[in-house]
């Protein structure tokens, strides 16, 4: 319960802003899931997942990056390719990849992460129309504005759908 505790007070931390805050606990986190749970559990997995994003956020790409692909493997071998937890660690990384530089390489991984959640999850799941808003904004990167546009309408429709009108 502790660490879930934990866990959960960096994602408010990381929520309000507090990036740096966030990325103590996540390490902390980390260490003390995998020295309990061993590298390979869920939860551990979780935890990488949130360092790297804190990482990220913080805007050490590269270390985020580091963290983030050795994720991604064993993320794949242990919950398998379509698992939920799977898919939002390649967004995280597809995220690092584009941060760190290589649009043409995360606006790939996201147009078939994309195809991959929406077979999976359905096309009005959150963790899908998250996707969905990083695919377009690469999109938009690269000059389709049309095709990030029509994404972009797409997700907010799906929203609208899901929240109502008065959301």
């Amino acid at each position: 319960r502790t660490l879930n505790a934990r866990h959960n007070l960096a994602l408010t931390l990381r929520l309000l802003g507090r990036y740096a805050e966030a990325l103590e606990l996540d390490r902390k986190n980390l260490a003390d899931r995998r020295e309990l749970l061993r590298p390979r559990h869920n939860y551990s997995l979780s935890s990488e997942n949130a360092y790297a994003l804190d990482l990220r956020l913080l805007g050490r790409y590269g270390e985020a990056q580091s963290v983030q692909e050795p994720s991604v493997e064993v993320h794949r071998a242990v919950m398998g390719p379509d698992n939920p937890q799977t898919l939002a660690a390649e967004q995280n990384l597809a995220l690092c990849v584009l941060r760190a530089g290589d649009r043409a390489a995360a606006q790939v991984r996201l147009g078939r992460l994309l195809e991959r959640a929406e077979r999976v999850l359905g096309d009005n799941a959150p963790l899908t129309l998250r996707i969905a808003t990083s695919y377009a904004f690469t999109q938009r990167a690269h000059g389709n504005l049309d095709q990030a546009r029509e994404i972009g309408e797409g997700v907010m429709e799906q929203f609208r759908i899901a929240l109502g009108p008065r959301h």
